[in-house]
């Protein structure tokens, strides 16, 4: 199952948790996927009102269509073939308006597994 959290809220965490964001804490010693952080010039554009909520989605949808990630999804199908857990891990709070919630749609939709929508927090 994939799972999402905030680096601020440790009780949401299950099975593996990776970083999907462009940095993460000092603390944080799990495995960093760095290729799946959007473009840091969408995500500039977002935060000052230049590009809705819609844009970035489009904008990252197909970032991820686009983009060498092959080896960030093995990482993480081979965690799910185990039978494992995997939680996502970024900055943003709450994950309405947040690319782990883009990022799990899109891996859910990918790998043709059920997203709960009551773990994507």
């Amino acid at each position: 199952m994939i799972y999402t959290a905030s680096f601020f809220k440790l009780k949401h965490f299950k099975g593996e948790a990776v970083s999907v964001a462009n940095s993460c804490p000092d603390w944080f010693e799990g495995k960093q996927l760095k290729s799946f952080s959007p473009p840091w010039w969408a995500v500039n554009k977002f935060k000052k009102g230049e590009m809705d909520w819609e844009r970035f989605t489009v904008v990252y949808n197909g970032y991820l269509d686009q983009a060498d990630i092959s080896e960030e999804m093995n990482y993480i199908t081979n965690i799910l073939s185990e039978g494992a857990d995997v939680t996502l891990l970024c900055w943003e709070h709450h994950a309405g308006r947040c690319h782990r919630r883009l990022l799990a749609e899109w891996l859910s939709k990918k790998l043709k597994i059920e997203l709960d929508k009551d773990n994507i927090r």
